[in-house]
């Protein structure tokens, strides 16, 4: 299988994770080695500073021509800059992207954006409206969805553990390992044993 990530710069992995890795190269390990699967493959065509609607625009380039066989999208961090009134954007957008996934006969996993913290002051107020509208769009194409946001904000009243963050919205590298654990915990063998 060919197991393609894309979204913005936290599933790019850019900068904010020092010499660590990624959540997309974790899952990397843990499929091909601790899953034994050595020859299905990770291709992370995330870029940072995305929004929806630019992964839209080039998902021929970053999606297709890889004829992937499950598709993991995680954006909305940089959407809710847009706040209330960039939401109908980035979900239809983003519908369009699962809705495009599934039709060419890919598995589609969609990850909620995480949290971030009360300084990521464009962003804070709107985060979690973004991750409602991901789940909304996973629950309507029937894909896969890992909502790495409710995870992130059930500790420390609802606050993005600052352990986990770089600055106000980029995870660190535990953050990177929270998201993939929590990848990896949704997944399992059930899902992947299900898949051709």
């Amino acid at each position: 299988m060919l197991w393609l990530f894309t979204g913005d710069s936290i599933t790019q992995g850019a900068a904010h994770i020092g010499e660590a890795r990624s959540y997309p190269q974790l899952f990397e390990e843990w499929i091909r080695y601790q899953m034994g699967r050595s020859h299905d493959f990770v291709v992370n065509t995330a870029i940072s500073g995305n929004f929806a609607e630019d992964l839209l625009a080039g998902y021929d380039e970053r999606v297709a021509r890889f004829r992937p066989d499950a598709v993991a999208v995680m954006l909305g961090t940089n959407d809710a800059v847009r706040g209330a009134s960039g939401l109908s954007t980035y979900r239809e957008a983003l519908a369009a992207i699962v809705g495009r996934v599934t039709r060419e006969g890919a598995r589609a996993i969609v990850l909620t954006p995480p949290g971030v913290t009360a300084d990521a002051t464009t962003r804070a107020p709107h985060v979690a409206a973004y991750a409602q509208a991901a789940r909304d769009v996973a629950a309507q194409n029937k894909a896969t969805l890992v909502d790495i946001f409710d995870a992130w904000s059930e500790g420390d009243d609802g606050e993005v553990p600052a352990a986990w963050m770089d600055d106000a919205f980029h995870p660190n590298a535990r953050g990177h390992r929270e998201i993939a654990r929590l990848l990896i915990a949704h997944i399992g063998e059930t899902f992947v044993k299900g898949l051709h």
